[in-house]
């Protein structure tokens, strides 16, 4: 039995993370997220990462740096996500979702991407169904609508939009670091020498 998370895209190209501006509510209070009426694009950054044992995602900037780790490089991709505390019921304005980083695969990334074709993300949540124990194998399904925009014109889900988009804004300045490090090809190249010395 597939275990359901509901959670949301949070970095749009309509706020930039800016406390809810009036380009984003309607006349009737509610936000909208829409940019010369068409849906906010969601926002995401990527890197070209090979994962090195005993260092983790490292950045790989040209084909030399592939070759020297023995591996080829893939994309990693980031965006923010607010994840709701329960996926079916219903929630309060007092129990805002948790806001976090999402790193994904290149693959998970076009399944996003196709989603927000047929369903734009700015105007709907996504849920995500766990079919395997450890969350690396899911599904993804747009719901029926965005339950911040649902209850966006009352004063305490408006507050805790500013809640959310605040620490969605920390996340950003921090996104990259999630993607991997950067090493100098000196160190790089000392770290891999050193591995194989110990193995001997």
């Amino acid at each position: 039995m597939g275990k359901d998370e509901r959670l949301r895209l949070d970095w749009y190209t309509s706020h930039e993370h800016t406390p809810v501006s009036s380009r984003e509510r309607r006349r009737d209070g509610r936000l909208d997220f829409l940019v010369a009426g068409r849906p906010s694009t969601p926002r995401f950054v990527r890197a070209s990462t090979v994962f090195v044992p005993g260092v983790g995602h490292v950045r790989c900037s040209d084909r030399a740096q592939e070759q020297m780790i023995g591996r080829p490089a893939r994309q990693r991709i980031a965006t923010v996500i607010a994840v709701w505390p329960n996926a079916s019921l219903g929630v309060e304005a007092d129990q805002p979702p948790s806001v976090k980083p999402w790193v994904m695969s290149r693959d998970k990334y076009n399944r996003l991407k196709r989603l927000n074709e047929s369903h734009p993300l700015a105007l709907h949540d996504v849920i995500v169904t766990c079919t395997d124990g450890d969350y690396q194998k899911f599904s993804l399904d747009a719901s029926a609508g965005s339950r911040l925009l649902a209850h966006s014109s009352s004063p305490d889900w408006q507050t805790m939009y500013e809640t959310v988009i605040t620490a969605a804004q920390k996340e950003v300045e921090g996104i990259r670091l999630h993607l991997g490090i950067t090493l100098p090809p000196e160190q790089l190249r000392a770290y891999l020498a050193s591995r194989i010395r110990g193995a001997h």
